[in-house]
């Protein structure tokens, strides 16, 4: 048996060619071998080769019914996540304990205006650059005339913090950043305009 074997993979090794084959491309190929059926396996014999194959069992699926009942579906619609942020709820009295206060400026009526973010916040930002060297008040989503915007906002932060302050305006984004960490003045900003 094992001359018988050996020739085997003399044969295999001369018929595949010794072209750069790796010692586990060589190894990938199925030899014949003695027959020792496995009773744990789905297992098929061929007895005239002595090879064995081996199949995986077919899959076996649970039972699975479909249904269109809506009080069903209700309970299945609770645990799925919301595809849009819902209104904020109607308060009792304004500002909230947390600080937030709904928006009371209309978009149509006023010179400018600025929008919330998705989740009914302002929109500002802080950006440090130069390894926390230098520090940017980022004010995003102003729409109508930003000049404007700007010119409110640099009065409005001036006379808050008695010192000169520095804009930079961003027409194409929307955006308008000022020089140095104002996010708390930029939000009183935003209240007393009603954004």
């Amino acid at each position: 048996m094992a001359q018988k074997t050996l020739l085997t993979l003399l044969r295999l090794r001369l018929s595949i060619g010794l072209r750069n084959y790796s010692s586990a491309a060589f190894r990938s190929h199925q030899f014949i071998r003695e027959k020792k059926p496995d009773a744990d396996l789905d297992v098929e014999t061929n007895l005239a080769d002595g090879e064995q194959l081996v199949f995986a069992p077919e899959p076996t699926l649970t039972e699975v019914e479909v249904t269109r009942d809506p009080v069903e579906w209700s309970a299945v619609e609770r645990l799925l996540p919301q595809l849009t942020v819902p209104e904020p709820p109607i308060h009792a009295q304004y500002p909230t304990p947390s600080g937030w206060v709904p928006q009371t400026c209309k978009r149509d009526t006023a010179e400018y205006f600025v929008g919330r973010t998705r989740f009914h916040n302002y929109p500002i930002y802080q950006e440090t650059f130069e390894g926390g060297n230098r520090h940017m008040t980022v004010l995003n989503n102003v729409e109508g005339d930003i000049w404007a915007f700007e010119a409110d906002l640099k009065k409005f932060l001036a006379e808050e913090t008695g010192s000169r302050i520095y804009t930079q305006v961003d027409e194409v984004c929307c955006k308008v950043r000022v020089r140095g960490i104002f996010l708390e003045e930029c939000s009183r900003f935003y209240k007393q305009k009603g954004f």
